[in-house]
C-alpha cells in the first residue's frame, strides 16, 4: 500500500493543513505515503519520505518558456526543524493578499492551469517511481487540485479517498456573476470528484451528513488528532492573567478577537484585574491587524512554533477559539471544525471559545461541555467572569476536555483508522472502509532514506 496524497500544502507545523496531514498519516510508515502539491513552501517536518511540488508561479512560467513546471523536491530543500511559511519571503505578500479568494482571480488561476503542461514526463517519472496505490485528496476552493486528482486517478486507476474538512459545496449563493459562475463550476467538479470517490473522510458529522445524503458516498468521520499528549505544566507570571490565541485571522476573525478584548477591558475595569489577550499570528495584511489596535488588554505577537510555542503555552491561564459572526465567515466554517480545537482540549489549559452557535466547533464544544463558551457579544462579560472568578468549574471544564479530547482527538487511534481505511480501499476487497479494524502497521527501524539521487530531485531550490 502507497499513498499518494494531493493537496495544497505540504506536511508542517506552521500551517493547519500541515498539521493535520502530521496527525493523519502519523501511524503510517514513511514508505506508505508521498506528496504532491502546489503552495510555494517547503516541508519543516521529517515525516514523508518523497515529495513532488509544483507552483503557481512555475505554472505561469511555463507559458514564457520552455522548461516544465515543478519537480521533486530534494532534500536539499526541506526545512526540517526551521518552519517558514513561505520559502521565499516575498511570496508572502502575494499568497496573503485578501484579493486572492475574489472568484474573478481563483476563475483565472484555474484556467491558468487548465491549459498548462502541468502533466509533464518529469512527474509521470516520479510517480512510476512511488507506485501509488490510492490518491488522499484534500481539496478546497480550486478546480486545479480537483482536476490533478482525477487526471493521475484515471492514467493510473487508482481509487481516490476525499478528506473534507471544510466545506465548498453547500455554501451560500454569491451576488456576484462571477461568484455564482465560480460556484456552479466548482459543484460540477465536485460532482464528479464524488462519482470517483471510493471512500469519504470527514471531519466531523455535520459534513459527513450533508454529503452522504447528497452524493451517496460512503463516509467516516475522523476528527484531526491532538498533536499535545501531556498537560502543560503552567508558569505565573506576576499576578498577570493570559488569555492566548494561536493562528490565522481569516476570515474576520480579527473582529471577534476586537470584542472579545473591548470585553476584557471591560472585566479589568470592573474588577482590577490585570487581564491579557496574547495575539499569535502570522497575519502581515495591513488591512486586517488595524482592527486589533487601540485595546489595551490586547498584546500583538508574531508566529511561534517548536520550543517558542510550548514556552508561550506554559505561560498561558487561558486558550482562546474564536469566530466571527458575518455571514460570509459563518458560511466558511458553519461545518469545519478548527484544527487547533484539538490540541487546545488536551492541553489541559481551560479553553474559551467566542464563536455562533450554529456552526460545528462552536457545537462540538457545546456537545462536550468542554470550554467556557460565548455565542453573542452580550455573553462574554458573564463568560469571563465565570472562566476567571470560579475554579471548581474550571476543573469540570479541563477533565471535559481532556476526556473529549482521549474520544475524539486521540492522534495515534485516529491515524490507524485512517491506515486501516485506505488498506482496505487500496485491497478492494469486498471489505467496508468505515468498519476496518485498526492494526498498527508497524513502522520501520532505521533512519529514512533520503537517496536525492533515487528520487531524481529537482535541485533548483528556492532562496529564502
Amino acid at each position: 500500500m502507497k499513498v499518494l496524497i494531493i493537496s495544497h500544502t505540504c506536511f508542517s507545523t506552521y500551517n493547519n493543513m500541515g498539521k493535520t496531514f502530521c496527525a493523519l498519516f502519523s501511524q503510517f510508515a514513511s514508505e506508505e505515503f508521498c506528496q504532491l502539491y502546489i503552495y510555494p513552501s517547503y516541508p519543516d517536518v521529517d515525516i514523508c519520505r518523497s515529495y513532488y511540488r509544483v507552483t503557481d508561479k512555475e505554472i505561469l512560467g511555463s507559458y514564457f518558456r520552455l522548461h516544465a513546471p515543478g519537480g521533486p523536491v530534494a532534500d536539499a530543500c526541506l526545512q526540517v526543524g526551521k518552519p517558514a511559511a513561505f520559502a521565499r519571503a516575498a511570496d508572502a505578500s502575494i499568497y496573503q493578499r485578501r484579493s486572492n479568494s475574489a472568484p474573478s482571480v481563483r476563475l483565472l488561476r484555474d484556467a491558468m492551469w487548465k491549459f498548462s503542461r502541468w502533466y509533464t514526463p518529469q512527474l509521470r517519472r516520479w510517480l512510476d517511481q512511488e507506485k501509488p496505490t490510492c490518491i488522499f485528496l484534500a481539496p478546497g476552493y480550486a478546480k486545479l487540485i480537483y482536476d490533478i486528482a482525477l487526471k493521475i486517478s484515471r492514467e493510473y486507476g487508482l481509487p481516490i479517498v476525499t478528506y473534507i474538512c471544510d466545506d465548498y459545496y453547500f455554501v451560500k449563493r454569491p451576488d456576484t456573476l462571477a461568484g455564482r459562475l465560480q460556484l456552479w463550476l466548482l459543484r460540477r467538479k465536485m460532482d464528479r470528484l464524488m462519482a470517483q470517490t471510493r471512500h469519504l473522510v470527514a471531519i466531523c458529522e455535520e459534513i459527513r451528513d450533508v454529503y452522504t445524503e447528497r452524493f451517496g458516498t460512503d463516509a467516516t468521520v475522523i476528527m484531526t488528532g491532538a498533536a499535545q499528549r501531556e498537560r502543560v505544566r503552567h508558569q505565573d507570571h506576576d499576578g498577570e492573567i493570559r488569555i492566548s490565541y494561536f493562528g490565522a485571522l481569516r476570515p474576520n476573525r480579527e473582529r471577534a478577537l476586537s470584542q472579545f478584548g473591548q470585553a476584557l477591558d471591560a472585566c479589568n475595569a470592573r474588577h482590577g484585574t490585570n487581564c491579557f489577550l496574547d495575539v499569535y499570528t502570522a497575519e502581515a495584511e495591513q488591512t486586517i491587524l488595524p482592527a486589533l489596535e487601540g485595546i489595551r488588554s490586547i498584546r500583538l505577537h508574531g508566529f511561534v512554533s517548536g520550543e517558542e510555542h510550548q514556552n508561550a503555552l506554559q505561560g498561558t491561564d487561558f486558550l482562546l477559539h474564536a469566530e466571527a459572526f458575518d455571514a460570509e465567515s459563518r458560511e466558511l466554517v458553519r461545518r469545519s471544525i478548527s484544527t487547533k480545537i484539538a490540541d487546545s482540549l488536551a492541553s489541559g489549559i481551560p479553553l474559551l471559545a467566542y464563536g455562533p452557535e450554529d456552526i460545528a466547533s462552536m457545537q462540538h464544544l457545546i456537545r462536550n461541555n468542554c470550554a467556557f463558551v460565548a455565542v453573542s457579544q452580550q455573553e462574554l462579560g458573564s463568560m469571563l467572569e465565570t472562566a476567571l472568578f470560579c475554579p471548581q468549574t474550571r476543573e469540570e471544564i479541563v477533565e471535559n476536555a481532556l476526556r473529549a479530547a482521549g474520544k475524539y482527538h486521540d492522534l495515534q487511534k485516529n491515524s490507524l483508522r485512517l491506515h486501516a481505511l485506505v488498506q482496505c480501499v487500496t485491497a478492494d476487497a469486498g471489505c467496508d472502509p468505515g468498519q476496518a479494524d485498526p492494526i498498527s502497521p508497524g513502522k520501520p527501524d532505521g533512519e529514512k532514506d533520503h537517496d536525492g539521487e533515487s528520487k531524481g530531485v529537482f535541485t533548483g531550490c528556492d532562496s529564502t
